[in-house]
């Protein structure tokens, strides 16, 4: 995929081809000690993120143009490696190809993707409602936004981990984009 092709704006700098639209922050400690997708190394909140997401998109078409903002060192590549892929995050991670500020605009055009996942985002940003209300822009008609997010968790990824949800507060956010 032509990552360029869906973007609403240049980057700032390009570097080993990963695009930058801001600066990473200075003050995340990244783990880049192991494999992210070693199943044996993964807490049963991740399996069972895992589980849900091969369920979920097993049914979409292979052409999809998939967003995977918060995408981090992409845990989950293998089940989307089959769909045009545009990893996004804060922090320029292995495999991420656009590095911007999830918490502004993102730099997407409008209705230019069919599917945007959110796994486990949502508790790292300030503002989800800003958040989801760009992901609704980006996507297409009919397009599907997919994410998860924990509850019984201990605090993570400090200084970066604001909320937990109830189902009723995903209700909400989500009923008003």
């Amino acid at each position: 995929m032509d990552h360029k092709s869906i973007l609403a704006k240049n980057p700032m700098r390009e570097k080993d081809g990963v695009l930058y639209f801001s600066k990473s922050p200075v003050d995340i400690a990244s783990s880049h000690d192991h494999d992210a997708t070693d199943r044996r190394t993964w807490s049963f909140w991740r399996k069972q993120n895992y589980l849900f997401l091969e369920t979920e998109l097993k049914a979409l078409p292979s052409d999809s143009v998939f967003l995977d903002v918060g995408a981090g060192q992409s845990d989950f590549e293998e089940l989307t490696e089959r769909f045009s892929v545009c990893a996004v995050d804060f922090y320029p991670y292995a495999g991420i190809h656009v590095v911007c500020n999830l918490e502004g605009e993102l730099p997407f055009k409008d209705k230019s993707a069919d599917v945007v996942l959110l796994a486990n985002l949502l508790e790292h940003v300030r503002e989800p409602q800003a958040l989801l209300k760009e992901c609704y822009r980006i996507l297409k008609p009919g397009g599907l936004l997919i994410g998860t997010v924990p509850f019984m968790i201990q605090i993570h990824q400090r200084p970066y981990d604001f909320y937990r949800y109830t189902d009723r507060t995903l209700a909400y956010l989500l009923g008003k984009h």
